[in-house]
Order: C-alpha cells, then sequence, then structure tokens
C-alpha cells in the first residue's frame, strides 16, 4: 500500500487538526487485508482525542465524517481517549479482546506516538495477563454450542441448528486465535487472520467449510467432523505452557463442570 500522507487525510476533515491527537488508519487498509481480489477496500480513519476536544467536536455534530479519499470511500470516527479505555475494560470479554486486537494492528498515521505506544503495550500486556482466562472463556462456549448443535439436529430443529453451527464456529475460530497468543479481528477477516498466523490453519478452516456441517445429514457424522475439530484445537496446544493444554482437555472432556450458564 501506498504510503499515506498526514496533510492528505488532514484535507478531507472539516474541522483543522490542531488539538493533541492521534490518527489511525484502520479497517483492510491499515492492516494491509485485503478483503477482495481486486484490493477496493474502503478507507477507514479513527481518530482519539481527549475528552474537551471530542465533547466541542460531538457540539457541532463533527465526530462521524463520511468523504472519499483517494477515490475511495471513506469513513472517519472521531472518539475520545475514555471511549477506547471503555472497551478495552469492557465486562465482555469479546470487546476487550477484538478492542485490543485493533489498537495492536491499526497503523499510527500523525499525533502523539508516545502515548498510543503507552496503549498498545498496555493493551498487549493485559491480553497476556489474562490469556488463559479468555482461552478458558472461548473453549466452554465452543464446548457447548457443540452439544447444542447435535440437539437441535436431532430435534430437526433447522434454523436453530443453523444459529447454533454459527457460534460453534465462531468460538472455534476465537480460541484457535487463542492458542496461537492473539486476540481476534471482526468476523470478516477471521479467515485471513488464521492464514496469517500459521499457513497450517488451512486444515482448520478446510473442517469447517466441510458439507457435514450442513443441516442435512446423520447426527453421527456431525459428531465424528466435530471430533476432528476438536483434535486439531488440541493439536495446537501442544507447546503451550501445560496448564494450558491440561485446561483445554478438561474443559473438552467434562464442559459441563466448567460451564456456568
Amino acid at each position: 500500500m501506498n504510503h499515506i500522507d498526514y496533510r492528505e487525510v488532514a484535507d478531507i476533515l472539516p474541522f483543522p487538526l490542531t488539538f493533541d491527537h492521534i490518527l489511525l488508519l484502520t479497517g483492510s487498509k491499515g492492516w494491509g487485508i485485503a478483503e477482495s481480489a481486486d484490493n477496493l477496500s474502503d478507507y477507514d480513519f479513527l481518530i482519539l482525542c481527549d475528552r474537551q476536544n471530542f465533547d466541542q467536536l460531538y457540539e457541532r455534530d463533527m465526530t462521524i465524517v463520511s468523504t472519499t479519499f483517494r477515490n475511495r470511500k471513506c469513513f472517519v470516527q472521531i472518539r475520545s481517549l475514555q471511549w477506547l479505555d471503555e472497551r478495552l475494560d469492557s465486562e465482555s470479554l469479546d470487546i476487550q479482546v477484538l478492542y485490543q486486537w485493533i489498537v495492536m494492528n491499526a497503523r499510527l498515521i500523525s499525533g502523539n506516538a508516545a502515548l498510543y505506544d503507552q496503549i498498545r503495550n498496555s493493551s498487549l500486556e493485559k491480553y497476556r495477563k489474562n490469556h488463559v482466562r479468555y482461552l478458558t472463556h472461548y473453549a466452554i462456549k465452543y464446548k457447548v454450542r457443540e452439544y447444542d448443535m447435535r440437539s437441535a439436529k436431532k430435534r430437526g430443529l433447522k434454523l436453530e441448528y443453523l444459529l447454533y453451527a454459527a457460534q460453534y464456529m465462531e468460538n472455534a475460530i476465537k480460541l484457535l486465535s487463542s492458542l496461537h497468543g492473539m486476540p481476534f479481528p471482526y468476523p470478516k477477516w477471521y479467515s485471513k487472520h488464521l492464514l496469517l498466523l500459521d499457513s497450517a490453519n488451512d486444515e482448520f478452516l478446510e473442517l469447517l467449510h466441510s458439507e457435514t456441517f450442513a443441516f442435512n445429514g446423520p447426527v453421527y457424522d456431525l459428531k465424528e467432523m466435530q471430533k476432528k475439530v476438536e483434535n486439531f484445537l488440541l493439536s495446537r496446544a501442544v507447546g503451550t505452557p501445560l496448564a494450558i493444554h491440561e485446561t483445554l482437555r478438561n474443559i473438552f472432556e467434562k464442559w459441563w463442570i466448567y460451564n456456568e450458564n
């Protein structure tokens, strides 16, 4: 991707960037992930600033800008640093991990680089500190939805099965990302994210694409395919700290003990 000149970005804003800020290029352009074969992704920018400057822009209805940049659609969000802190400290683990990934992968265009490094390092440290907690959370959700899928299939509940199947696959992906010691992106980048972590994850993605996961078909075949997915996940736990491998195996064997729902 061509270098982005800060002055080019400033020209599309309806206000001058004269205040202390952090200007980030996010989305697939920022992370270098092509959404499609022609690589015509839109531009997504995020501006972080203190609460006082944010409130002033909010009063002027200038916290969201939709325009064009380099002949492509462009979306600019202006948010306060407090807004980001709230998401990084959210009670929802999904929101925590997603915004950790955003912070770790967004591209700094201009602004307070020292502050952004501090935010990024703090986010990375928090992920490492809570790594086992995240992994355990997704392992439990993955196993619960595995059981729910078979239960819905036995009863001929197609809609419910499809909903459970989507949640099962999503939590399997989040669990695999956690086994790599990394947070996860937005769903539309899951496959690319896993392949960037390890090209061998292509085998895992092929399992999830299997026709066996379609609604039609015997429960026995579904159970066998789910076992293959589980074995792949366990194989990726090899080489991790022993506590992680044992925790994962224990959850897989007796998930109902760990389920707090």
